[in-house]
């Protein structure tokens, strides 16, 4: 979101404030998705976890030896499923 608008945050707290700056306070978001922004808590290895299944995907699908291709394509079945299991607590808080 705050891409969108030529902004970049590396930090959590600096990136909620903005949110709430240009998005909450202007009305383009609502206030009760604002504040399950500010609840969610995942691990900066969650965030990671996404990134590395993207990077993995491409060598599975351009890998050579079925071998590697099915532990790397088990590992992110797990990941995704850990990812999945993360965000539905989140939700249900």
């Amino acid at each position: 979101m705050l891409a969108k608008i030529g902004y970049k945050s590396k930090n959590h707290t600096a990136t909620l404030c903005a949110i709430d700056e240009f998005f909450v306070k202007k009305k383009i978001i609502d206030k009760k998705l604002y504040l399950i922004l500010k609840d969610v808590s995942l691990k900066k290895e969650e965030i990671e976890k996404i990134s590395n299944a993207r990077d993995k995907r491409e060598i599975v699908q351009y890998s050579i030896t079925k071998n590697t291709t099915r532990l790397i394509a088990e590992q992110i079945k797990k990941d995704a499923y850990d990812f999945v299991n993360k965000v539905e607590l989140i939700i249900n808080r």
